[in-house]
């Protein structure tokens, strides 16, 4: 079982994102998974909760901040999305012990259902705080997606370097939006600098900008359709999930 945070200190990189899409592609690669929503803005449980009809909303009883604190069981407060994929729901609450927890409570919660799956994947909020500590204690490789602009590769720089103080996980960064070949002067410049610090935790694979995330992630509309945007999307995706998750390499997975 592979325990994988998604993580950067900045915001808007498109953790939860690749986070949901991440879950969904496993899932129907025949993967068992486990979605764990620990950002208390709650993105991919709202994600989820589109796609299910609205199953998990703000004021459910059971989920990831009740079974921190200690009050329910991740096996009672987890749910089903769809076949293979469970999710564990986030909560607001969870922004009132961002700053008070043991570095191995997540890794605790979840140890007695982790048997049950072939992947946990956990979404981080963009801070630094004990809470995303203990997320990444727990995990075994930590996805840090970074947009092609000059903060972010810095913010993905001190991600890369900061989160070696509370876990031994294999780091990866991934490219976000990113145009590939067709990127300007500007980036490539910045990849002269960015590339030593990275080395080999950057991936090759990368994820094109596209309208599609949106799309994607907001109604869970089908990707393998023939439309060229959708193809290339997809494509680049699953060389994404096939370099950095080691996962069968199956497009249609969307």
């Amino acid at each position: 079982m592979k325990t994988i945070s998604f993580y950067n200190r900045k915001g808007g990189t498109g953790k939860s994102s690749l986070c949901f899409m991440a879950a969904r592609y496993l899932a129907r690669a025949g993967k068992r998974v486990l979605a764990v929503d620990l950002d208390p803005q709650r993105t991919i449980t709202n994600n989820f909760s589109r796609l299910c009809g609205g199953e998990f909303d703000a004021m459910r009883k059971r989920n990831a901040f009740t079974v921190l604190m200690d009050r329910d069981a991740a096996y009672e407060a987890r749910a089903n999305v769809s076949e293979n994929l469970d999710l564990l729901p986030g909560s607001y609450d969870l922004s009132e012990i961002q700053s008070n927890l043991p570095v191995f409570a997540v890794r605790d919660a979840l140890e007695h259902v982790l048997d049950e799956y072939d992947f946990c994947l956990l979404d981080n909020s963009p801070n630094w705080t004990a809470l995303i500590q203990s997320a990444l204690f727990a995990s075994g490789l930590v996805v840090i997606p970074a947009l092609p602009a000059i903060e972010d590769l810095e913010q993905a720089e001190w991600t890369l370097i900061r989160t070696t103080k509370v876990s031994q996980a294999k780091r990866l960064i991934v490219l976000n939006q990113h145009n590939g070949d067709r990127a300007g002067e500007r980036f490539r410049e910045m990849m002269v600098h960015y590339q030593p610090a990275f080395g080999s935790h950057l991936l090759d694979a990368w994820i094109p900008a596209s309208a599609l995330v949106r799309r994607y992630t907001a109604t869970g509309e089908e990707l393998n359709h023939t439309a060229r945007g959708k193809v290339e999307f997809a494509e680049r995706f699953d060389a994404f999930m096939l370099e950095g998750f080691e996962s069968p390499s199956i497009p249609e997975a969307f």
